[in-house]
């Protein structure tokens, strides 16, 4: 399964065993994503991750065991603070069963 910077927000269901990959696609200007983590890595682990050049990022995620994990990413100003633009989080909840 493929998630986007488009999903953010979203709730998806897997199975164990799922491989998740994220791409976040650069967003242009001074911003950069951050490597996408898991907030539980022994329900969806985290297997690699990178960002870019062009400030866009990926990662590489399986589903474990049954339970939930929310996927994050920061898209940050790399300006910062002279710019004074706001970092952005990007989330997705990933609600894995049997």
């Amino acid at each position: 399964m493929v998630v986007t910077d488009r999903d953010g927000g979203a709730t998806i269901q897997v199975r164990a065993g799922t491989t998740v990959q994220v791409r976040l696609a650069a967003t242009g200007g001074p911003y950069r994503w951050t490597e996408p983590a898991s907030s539980d890595d022994a329900t969806v682990h985290r297997t690699s991750g990178s960002t870019a050049a062009d400030g866009s990022a990926t990662g590489t995620f399986v589903a474990e065991r049954s339970g939930r994990a929310t996927l994050t990413a920061s898209d940050d100003p790399h300006c910062t603070p002279a710019c004074g633009a706001p970092s952005r989080l990007w989330t997705v909840t990933v609600v894995v069963s049997p």
